[in-house]
């Protein structure tokens, strides 16, 4: 297997940024998810936010802009025989999920700035703000448009997540195929 992908097999590269990237959305959504619950006390919630929630989004766009021009500027696998809901629901959890890798980090980023603060990545890395600081008395219009937009993507992506999941399994199990043998890291399934 090659770092690049064939008409019959994902190359290294994808691989790995599929699996990179799919690791760092579990992440996410479960630091997400935690926040949104209220558990932690409010201190802690804003240090997980910005020294992990934040960085690690960061991390996430900067991966999925690579892995979508990746995916269009390579040749890729056909999908294997399936019927027309099948690949209809394939196109489209694969269309949110690129999206919402994309989006997702997109509106944190802006909620962040439109709040007042600062978006850093690891290492203390100050990026250029998307929009400008909200007046702090005002009702704050921005950061809750996009926060209301972070959580409703985030929402989403629990979905198709769990859709993807489903539907690779489906093929691995049910249908036995190779179509999660293809994504999967060199060695760790056999092939069907």
């Amino acid at each position: 297997m090659g770092y690049a992908n064939t008409e019959t097999e994902w190359g290294t590269i994808a691989k790995t940024l599929h699996w990179l990237i799919a690791g760092l959305i579990l992440l996410q959504l479960c630091i997400g998810w935690v926040l949104f619950a209220e558990v932690l006390p409010p201190r802690t919630q804003v240090r997980l936010i910005l020294s992990a929630h934040v960085p690690i989004g960061i991390t996430i766009l900067g991966l999925a802009v690579i892995r979508v021009l990746w995916r269009f500027g390579n040749a890729h696998p056909p999908m294997p025989n399936m019927t027309w809901w099948e690949r209809f629901l394939a196109r489209a959890s694969h269309a949110y999920l690129y999206i919402g890798a994309v989006a997702m980090p997109l509106t944190g980023w802006t909620a962040t700035n439109a709040f007042g603060t600062p978006v850093k990545w690891f290492g203390g890395i100050e990026l250029p703000r998307i929009t400008a600081k909200e007046a702090v008395l005002a009702p704050r219009p921005l950061t809750t448009l996009f926060s209301e937009a972070h959580f409703w993507i985030a929402a989403g992506l629990t979905v198709f997540i769990l859709l993807h999941v489903a539907g690779a399994l489906r093929h691995h199990f049910s249908q036995k195929d190779n179509v999660l043998v293809r994504m999967a890291p060199a060695g760790w399934l056999k092939p069907r």
